[in-house]
């Protein structure tokens, strides 16, 4: 995943779990997979720019059967974006993940800023 795609999935976490008054284990997973499930873009274009974006990961073909080259295209993006956040958020007590996604955006933050100033200089 891109930095700006990491950056967009934690901000979309993070919202959600700003709201959310009674986290358990099982809400958050399902948070997770809600977060993961709505970063899938809508246009097939669109679709291919983020799986481009995210270094053209390849699904896992178990169960996928006859599926189409888009729709693999959009297992391979849930599953990324998943295990990305899954990762963020393993280990670490329920009561402390909210204040953990923020310490690790505000990383992020500072390495979007960076890339953006590489950009502009090589530009």
């Amino acid at each position: 995943m891109s930095v700006k795609q990491k950056t967009e999935a934690l901000d979309t976490i993070i919202e959600i779990l700003e709201y959310e008054n009674s986290l358990t284990q099982e809400k958050l997973e399902q948070i997770v997979g809600e977060v993961a499930d709505g970063f899938i873009p809508v246009y097939y274009a669109d679709v291919v720019a983020a799986w481009q974006a995210m270094g053209c990961p390849e699904p896992d073909f178990e169960g996928l059967g006859g599926s189409g080259v888009f729709d693999l295209i959009t297992v391979a993006l849930y599953e990324v974006v998943r295990a990305f956040l899954e990762d963020m958020v393993e280990g670490l007590p329920v009561d402390e993940v909210l204040s953990a996604l923020k310490v690790e955006r505000k990383e992020f933050g500072i390495t979007e800023g960076y890339n953006k100033l590489a950009e502009a200089i090589l530009a």
